[in-house]
């Protein structure tokens, strides 16, 4: 019994090992397929990746990998699907993943890096979740659709994320004036930080909000960047909520109009601004109106009208949903939300009688 005792602990610490085995590769002449030994959970990697490591690294390591830490990686631009796990249907052991991005790098493209799936110890399926930290000067983003969460590592001086009330998180550069990116856990409202002066490109590209959501721009907003309104989508709920007459809300309190990048809408994209309504200081309606891609809103009108137009939904957290049984009998009604998931899509969400929210649709 004491014998085998000892084999069982001998055993277990193996398997710790093994599970907490870390490897660093430098890349040059020897390609990482040369060098990547079976069993890391954690690789780092220095030096210029090729097309053949890349490719790799993706269906054949990152699958069961817990960190991958690419900071001292040669990589510029990260293209759409290089490192998406899920749509080249890589499979692994790994439900988590962190990646920390390239210090050098500086765009990404959208669905560049995505978590994938992963199989259970009895034989499931589950998603596997998938946080990309930044390491550097935060990349531009192509879209908001990027595939992962992003952060900003420990001990980056270059970038700062901040939570809004809603747990929205916006990521800008140190001195707080420029926002890259918006992770937002609230599809109904988006404050950003007063102080932000540029929003960068893609900021909204692809962003998905329901019905009569709010955005709200700061005061000393000043410039918005390419492509920032690209796919800008509406999400309409098949459930007895609300209707609103335009998709979203803006507010930009700036009284001269932020100047846009020529192609910072895309009347291509449905709905685009075209079928937002805008709210500015009083005084600068006119110029707001006549202001190159803010005259492409739907409806712009002076703040002061802001209260009685949205007098039923400036602080729409939820929508009530009736929950009906199986003979169409009603049941009861329930607060429904949408809450983002970690392959970058929605999950339909009802809180409980305890005030637990549960996923009821994927």
């Amino acid at each position: 019994m004491k014998k085998y005792f000892v084999l069982s602990t001998f055993f277990l610490l193996c398997m710790q090992m093994k599970a907490q085995e870390i490897q660093t590769v430098v890349l040059g002449d020897i390609p990482l397929s040369e060098q990547f030994r079976s069993g890391v959970t954690e690789l780092n990697i220095i030096g210029n990746p090729t097309n053949q490591d890349i490719e790799y690294l993706r269906d054949k390591v990152m699958g069961d990998l817990s960190v991958l830490n690419l900071k001292d990686a040669v990589i510029d631009t990260l293209h759409q699907n290089e490192l998406d796990l899920w749509t080249a249907g890589i499979y692994g052991y790994s439900n988590h993943l962190d990646v920390y991005l390239p210090s050098c790098l500086s765009y990404m493209e959208q669905h560049s890096l995505k978590g994938g799936i992963c199989l259970t110890q009895n034989g499931g399926r589950t998603e596997r979740s998938l946080t990309a930290f930044i390491t550097g000067y935060s990349p531009v983003f192509s879209s908001n659709t990027i595939g992962c969460d992003i952060e900003v590592s420990e001990g980056n001086d270059c970038c700062i994320q901040c939570k809004d009330e809603n747990r929205n998180v916006y990521i800008t550069s140190s001195k707080g004036d420029t926002l890259f990116y918006i992770t937002y856990n609230d599809v109904d409202r988006i404050d950003i930080p007063e102080g932000v002066e540029t929003l960068s490109e893609g900021l909204f590209n692809g962003m998905i909000l329901v019905d009569g959501a709010i955005i709200n721009f700061p005061s000393t907003l000043g410039f918005i960047g390419k492509k920032a309104f690209a796919g800008f989508w509406r999400l309409e709920l098949d459930c007895e909520c609300p209707k609103y007459e335009y998709v979203s809300y803006f507010i930009c309190m700036s009284v001269q109009p932020p100047k846009m990048h020529p192609l910072s809408i895309d009347d291509r994209d449905f709905p685009a601004i075209s079928s937002c309504a805008l709210f500015v200081p009083d005084e600068s309606v006119e110029a707001y109106q006549e202001a190159d891609g803010w005259n492409k809103f739907a409806l712009i009108k002076g703040i002061s009208e802001f209260g009685r137009k949205q007098s039923d939904s400036s602080n729409k957290q939820t929508t009530d949903i009736k929950l009906l049984s199986t003979d169409n009998k009603k049941i009861e009604t329930r607060p429904v939300r949408l809450k983002k998931n970690n392959a970058g899509g929605f999950d339909l969400e009802v809180r409980s009688k305890n005030g637990e929210w549960k996923t009821v649709l994927p």
